[in-house]
């Protein structure tokens, strides 16, 4: 029987809600009613009994419900087991990230890992961060960096870098004014924007509502990656996170302008379900990904998980 669907079965029965599971996991709730189909058609028994305000297990359903605790826990006891048995960190570890950390994050932490642990295989899986997030509720992914912040209860979330979010233009074209702009100007060029699913975006589009002023989009598009190439054309201006600004190597082609009425922090952070810190291999990962952006992105200090992000000082 597939795990994954006695997982999500395990999860609709403790928020007594289709929609409410599905929002937890991070599936649309018709992709949960097909992973309880197929186990109720295994079993040819009926799970659950849809009620006015939710569902409520049969009798078949509380039996398979505590049978699936101990599938669940054995698997887990199983992974704890065997993990202590590899004293030399032996194992494979599925690490997600949107495509900005693959350039920008990864090289503070990835050579000297594989350098400390050559046993370790780690597989990169390149997503946007709901699909990060589904991934480790799902245990397809172990770990991974994401755009935060994250509030979920079956999650460990540290945020590791904030930074402003700035408007960029191509030196010498688009904008010919002071360091300075407000909302209302930007809205005077072409804008280049992020998908509407990026949660940059979400951010912008909230100030801009707020100050009663929208943009001229022209484009959009999901990573700050093509954004920057865009913008490097000429064609417009554009909000990104000054500290992804920085590290790219083209930054010197772009003019970058406080926005007076935009004071909006981009934020990315280390995340990872909290059952996997039970697993010797998957906290050794985490750990090691905290102690090297404790030391690589901001000023050495203890770092403690789940603390809120602070001054971090400039990214180098």
């Amino acid at each position: 029987m597939d795990i994954e669907a006695l997982r999500a079965f395990q999860t609709i029965a403790s928020c007594g809600s289709f929609s409410k599971a599905a929002t937890k996991i991070y599936i649309t709730q018709p992709a949960l009613s097909k992973k309880v189909k197929k186990i109720e058609q295994e079993l040819n028994s009926r799970l659950f009994i849809r009620k006015p305000k939710g569902v409520e297990l049969t009798e078949k359903g509380e039996k398979l419900l505590k049978i699936t605790h101990l599938i669940l826990s054995e698997i887990t006891y199983l992974k704890e087991d065997i993990q202590k048995d590899d004293a030399g960190l032996v194992g494979n570890i599925t690490f997600g990230c949107p495509t900005v950390v693959i350039h920008y994050f990864l090289p503070s932490f990835l050579p000297s890992f594989n350098k400390k642990y050559p046993d370790i295989f780690l597989q990169i899986k390149e997503a946007e961060s709901p699909e990060i997030i589904s991934g480790i509720l799902d245990e397809h992914i172990n770990c991974g960096i994401v755009v935060g912040p994250i509030k979920n209860q079956e999650m460990e979330y540290h945020c590791l870098t904030s930074c402003p979010l700035v408007c960029i233009a191509l030196k010498g074209k688009i904008i010919s004014s002071n360091k300075f702009l407000t909302l209302a100007q930007i809205c005077g060029y072409p804008f280049i924007a992020y998908d509407e699913v990026i949660k940059h975006q979400a951010l912008i589009n909230a100030a801009f509502n707020k100050s009663k002023v929208f943009p001229k989009t022209i484009i959009r598009a999901k990573s700050t990656n093509t954004i920057l190439e865009i913008v490097k054309m000429g064609m417009g201006v554009a909000i990104v996170p000054e500290y992804i600004l920085n590290k790219h190597i083209n930054r010197d082609l772009f003019a970058k302008y406080r926005v007076k009425d935009l004071d909006l922090q981009a934020e990315f952070g280390l995340i990872i379900k909290k059952a996997n810190l039970k697993n010797k291999l998957f906290e050794s990962f985490y750990n090691f990904v905290l102690e090297s952006y404790s030391s690589h992105l901001i000023p050495p200090r203890r770092t403690t998980r789940n603390s809120p992000c602070k001054s971090h000082g400039k990214p180098d």
